[in-house]
């Protein structure tokens, strides 16, 4: 055997092309879609929480159709450039993502009074009525005793609340939801104490907007904005699971009907929302045990997702039954 070393071999590395002007102009597209509905919502979010939502109707429809144009230009662009186009790693997108998300979430929770329902009076009456010991299913607040005092200047708020001589239509889950919200508002808020502005919901009565302070608006304000933004989290997880771009959430992250519903306006049908979300993870993942639960604690937010339960089955059925 020769002592002298032998040759190493030399390696030679293509040198990747350079970017085509095509790709280039992309890739300028991408970040200024991305900046201009981020600046978008802010600037339009930000007239809302000034004047509130008494400016004029085709301010709102314009700031709705606009922002939901930009997500649809962004959507149109994921799905015509190549999955590796995008060189930012998973982690990174989906810190950006969330953290985006949960800036907007934030912006609007803080700034924003909700006042384009009456749902949340709702929601805080059944609430009250379950701390009173009252079944909202059984009785009407109207033919019930009065409810007990729980914050000072509140208890008058219970008169606004329409159809007050119905019984509840909101299922099991919703009602966890509302009684979490009005045991954790009585604490964030105790004795009436105010730190303007979310704590505040707007009631318009005789064509004029009349502020009330409201330990309950947020903390279901914040229940519902948290669950919006682990709605993002789990779509990331799902996109993940199926090889897809995780930029495809912000097509429901930055969307303006998703922050005002439920960071605005507190709407317990994000819960639902993220319930589903939660179940068809759980799909992907071949637990249709743990889905099942997930789906059935969404019906009981709102009734109709029992709809998605053959999809379930038929899933089921097909990987060999249910596991945990």
């Amino acid at each position: 055997m020769s002592n002298s070393e032998e040759p190493q071999p030399i390696l030679e590395y293509a040198t990747p092309p350079p970017p085509t002007p095509a790709a280039q102009l992309r890739l300028v597209a991408w970040i200024a879609l991305c900046v201009l509905t981020l600046i978008a919502f802010f600037a339009w979010g930000s007239t809302i929480a000034e004047h509130g939502y008494s400016v004029t109707t085709p301010f709102l429809f314009v700031g709705w159709v606009g922002i939901s144009a930009l997500l649809i230009s962004i959507a149109i662009l994921l799905a015509t450039t190549p999955p590796d186009a995008i060189r930012l790693s998973r982690l990174i997108s989906n810190l950006f993502i969330l953290g985006s998300s949960a800036m907007l979430h934030f912006a609007c929770l803080f700034a924003v009074a909700p006042e384009l329902s009456d749902d949340m009076l709702r929601y805080r009456l059944d609430s009250r009525m379950w701390a009173d010991g009252v079944s909202p299913y059984a009785r009407t607040a109207s033919s019930a005793a009065p409810l007990k005092p729980q914050a000072l200047h509140e208890n008058s708020i219970d008169r606004l609340t329409p159809h007050d001589y119905l019984r509840t239509i909101y299922p099991p889950t919703a009602q966890a939801v509302f009684r979490a919200a009005n045991w954790l508002g009585l604490r964030i808020r105790p004795n009436g104490s105010t730190w303007y502005p979310i704590d505040t919901m707007v009631v318009h009565r005789n064509g004029m907007p009349r502020r009330y302070a409201v330990s309950f608006a947020p903390a279901m304000r914040m229940f519902t904005a948290a669950a919006s933004i682990l709605t993002t989290a789990i779509l990331l997880a799902c996109l993940a699971a199926v090889g897809r771009s995780a930029w495809y959430a912000v097509l429901f992250a930055w969307h303006p009907l998703t922050i005002i519903e439920s960071a605005g306006q507190g709407h317990i049908d994000i819960v639902g929302v993220l319930l589903v979300a939660i179940a068809a993870f759980a799909m992907l993942r071949d637990r249709f045990l743990f889905a099942a639960i997930a789906l059935a604690l969404a019906a009981g937010v709102k009734p109709h997702v029992v709809m998605l339960a053959p999809v379930l089955i038929l899933a089921a059925g097909r990987h060999g039954g249910c596991h945990p």
